[in-house]
């Protein structure tokens, strides 16, 4: 159904720069400042706004281009609706499984490994039992599309699935 994944829970360093050189507004831009300040119109963001949404475009689809620096700077939503992925993740010991989604699937790995994510303690409790070396990790989609859209399938795939607990590592 999904690919396996390996996620870096090393070396998640993200330089900005991998993004560029983008063409934008005519011009070829080497960074994302000059970008931000060419921009003709934008809507009131600061620049670490600006710079956080560039990165997390980037992140999770490989590539900018005019479009993509058009929804990082006219997006209204709060969380910044890019889509993102949905993942499992299934501990090969006891059978049980974890859906989840996020825009940034790597942070978001990473805090499930160190037992960040507060709703998902059957999950961490899990991982400190058996070992991150036992759990299975799979992007079972990745869709442009809202949050919204993105938890209405983690939800139907909770339910499809049965991975509340105890049948799985979901909280109701």
């Amino acid at each position: 159904m999904g690919k396996k994944c390996e996620f870096n829970l090393e070396n998640r360093g993200f330089g900005i720069r991998q993004a560029f050189p983008i063409f934008a507004y005519g011009k070829l831009y080497l960074d994302w400042l000059p970008l931000y300040l060419d921009a003709p119109r934008k809507t009131p963001m600061s620049r670490g706004g600006f710079r956080g949404r560039i990165i997390r475009y980037y992140r999770l689809w490989g590539a900018l281009d005019q479009k993509a620096v058009e929804h990082c700077f006219f997006d209204p939503h709060h969380r910044f609706d890019i889509g993102g992925v949905i993942y499992r993740i299934t501990c090969e010991v006891t059978g049980l499984m974890y859906y989840g989604i996020s825009d940034n699937p790597d942070v978001r790995i990473d805090t499930h490994s160190k037992g960040k994510a507060g709703s998902t303690i059957r999950l961490y409790q899990h991982i400190e039992k058996y070992g991150w070396q036992n759990m299975a990790v799979e992007e079972v989609a990745r869709l442009k599309c809202t949050r919204a859209h993105l938890l209405k399938i983690e939800r139907a795939l909770i339910k499809l699935d049965d991975t509340t607990w105890p049948n799985g590592l979901n909280m109701k």
